[in-house]
């Protein structure tokens, strides 16, 4: 009969202890959910957020190139027109000098 007890209070004790494994994963459960899916500060807004700003990024980032570019285009052609033109001064003055 003893032995009997023992086995019930064990079951009992395994019940319990089962029982608050149940509450803490349920708490568990529900940080997670709220750690995810909270709509002001869950991972899921913040991963959006950041999606969005690099998308953002990446379409100033493609801007940025293009004026790149067309400055690079600007400077090569200003630079050729000053070499044009220092040539032709340098000529002008090689003929002023030496066939005047």
């Amino acid at each position: 009969m003893e032995e009997m007890r023992r086995d019930l209070q064990a079951i009992r004790n395994s019940d319990e202890r089962r029982e608050e494994d149940i509450k803490n994963i349920k708490e568990n459960m529900s940080f997670v959910k709220k750690t995810l899916l909270d709509p002001n500060n869950g991972l899921i807004v913040k991963v959006n957020k950041n999606t969005e700003h690099r998308e953002d990024a990446e379409t100033d980032l493609d801007d940025l190139r293009d004026t790149i570019k067309e400055l690079t285009s600007w400077k090569n052609t200003v630079t050729r027109a000053l070499w044009v033109i220092f040539t032709a001064m340098v000529g002008v003055i090689t003929k002023l000098m030496f066939f005047v």
